[in-house]
């Protein structure tokens, strides 16, 4: 396995989860906002049309990848977490969460 990026795995299983996910579903519903296609960003409240579903505890990075101690079954935990471990932002709430995330801040 190692021939094939981590990157790679990582992105197609965020892509099942993004397809299938009934959590992501319950999350956008749960902040949507009734008759618009509007939702409220938990993070600063503001009405957006665009949203990012995120993980509130991060995924990480997948095992074995350069810098992971992480186990499959941890990044599986984390990526199908259920809704509950998912909150739904605005662009720029969701690029500052990421930039704290990547610097190990949480």
């Amino acid at each position: 396995m190692t021939d094939i990026p981590h990157a790679l795995i990582r992105n197609a299983l965020r892509k099942i989860w993004w397809e299938r996910s009934k959590a992501r579903r319950e999350a956008l519903k749960r902040q949507k906002v009734k008759g618009s296609q509007l939702w409220i960003c938990e993070g600063c409240a503001q009405l957006i049309p665009r949203k990012h579903v995120d993980h509130i505890v991060p995924i990480g990075k997948t095992p074995g990848a350069k810098g992971s101690d992480a186990d499959w079954n941890g990044f599986f935990d984390r990526l199908f977490c259920p809704s509950e471990g998912l909150q739904i932002l605005c662009k720029a709430c969701h690029d500052e969460k990421t930039k704290t995330d990547k610097q190990g801040i949480k």
